[in-house]
């Protein structure tokens, strides 16, 4: 697992902070994660991909 970044750690620092000024317990943290995807090898398109990834 990776360590979190630093607009994370300001967005946790806001919650916490915002928690304890309003008297608000919770909160609901949304992420966003890049997902990519690769051609299998009997796809078509595998040589191209391989060919510009290991470019």
């Amino acid at each position: 697992m990776s360590e979190p970044d630093s607009e994370q750690r300001r967005t946790d620092l806001w919650a916490a902070q915002h928690t304890d000024l309003t008297g608000h317990r919770a909160y609901r943290e949304i992420t966003t994660t890049p997902l990519v995807a690769h051609p299998a090898p009997t796809n078509p398109l595998y040589e191209r991909e391989t060919a510009r990834r290991d470019a």
